[in-house]
C-alpha cells in the first residue's frame, strides 16, 4: 500500500470533502478520487459514504482512521 493513498485518505477526513482535500494537497479532483478508490480496493472495504460532495466515514473508515499514525 502506497503513503500518497494514505495520506489522501487522511486529507479527505480533515476537510470533509474531496474538492477541499485536492486544494490541500494540490492535486486534481479526479486524483483524489483515484487514490481513495485505490485504497479502498487494496484493503477489501469501503470507507466513505458519499453524500453529495461530502465524504462520510464509514465504520470500517473510522477504524482506520483511529489506527492511522499520522494524525
Amino acid at each position: 500500500m502506497e503513503i500518497r493513498l494514505l495520506q489522501t485518505f487522511q486529507a479527505v477526513v480533515q476537510c470533509g470533502s474531496q474538492i477541499k482535500a485536492a486544494n490541500l494537497l494540490q492535486y486534481a479532483q479526479s486524483t483524489i478520487t483515484l487514490h481513495i478508490n485505490q485504497l479502498e480496493e487494496n484493503l477489501g472495504i469501503e470507507l466513505f459514504e458519499r453524500k453529495g460532495k461530502q465524504m462520510v466515514l464509514t465504520e470500517a473508515g473510522r477504524l482506520v482512521k483511529e489506527r492511522q499514525i499520522f494524525y
